[in-house]
């Protein structure tokens, strides 16, 4: 009779910390059951067989569910908004700038993004999980801080979602070049991670501030 698994949910979140590995190396694509049963021995010294996947995880694409659904900057991020919901914008987004770009200095992080990048036209299914997983951690609880800075008279009147692709693109186009490598050859010397952020969000702000009277 066959022993009964007593850990199931402690390998099953190893196991999906394990194909976060697998996938930033290879790719959803090349991420075979064989690769991640090969990396999940090699990080645990202990037998795992590809078919013992299936015993925790339905497919790939399950699989790569739980790999967001623990992944750190979806987390994190989320935890810095709610930790500075009531502080005031300079504050809050400075906190996301900084804690954005700290994230995906990780070579992990900016590996799994590359992935995706290049992944993701076909298997539209990677972007779904994602959205899953970030628009009601990240994109919710910010889009309700704007509205809720509108209705204060702080903010100019603008769609939400406007506003946060707004101030998420260049932190995005930073971490995407920075990736590619393209800050190695570029012959100005990119502004601190701070520096940056500062600038991005004096600007964000300078635009979408209502001028207060007697400011």
């Amino acid at each position: 009779m066959a022993r009964p698994d007593t850990n199931f949910e402690e390998k099953k979140a190893q196991l999906a910390r394990v194909a976060t590995t697998v996938f930033a190396k290879y790719g959803y694509e090349g991420s075979t059951n064989r690769l991640i049963a090969k990396e999940m021995e090699q990080q645990t010294g202990a037998s795992f067989t590809p078919a013992l996947i299936y015993h925790y995880y339905a497919g790939k694409e399950d699989l790569f569910r739980a790999v967001v659904n623990q992944f750190p900057p979806p987390q994190k991020l989320s935890q810095v908004i709610q930790d500075n919901l009531d502080a005031p914008p300079e504050i809050l987004l400075r906190h996301i700038g900084v804690t954005y770009l700290e994230l995906f200095e990780d070579p992990l992080t900016a590996s799994l993004m590359r992935m995706l990048l290049t992944e993701v036209q076909a298997n539209p299914e990677l972007a779904h999980i994602v959205a899953e997983r970030v628009v009601p951690s990240v994109v919710m609880p910010f889009a309700q801080y704007i509205i809720r800075q509108v209705a204060q008279g702080r903010f100019k009147s603008d769609n939400p979602v406007t506003l946060i692709f707004q101030f998420f693109s260049p932190l995005f186009q930073r971490v995407l070049l920075s990736s590619l490598g393209f800050f190695e050859v570029f012959p100005i010397q990119m502004p601190s991670r701070e520096d940056y952020v500062n600038t991005l969000v004096d600007g964000f702000l300078h635009g979408v501030l209502i001028e207060q009277k007697g400011a």
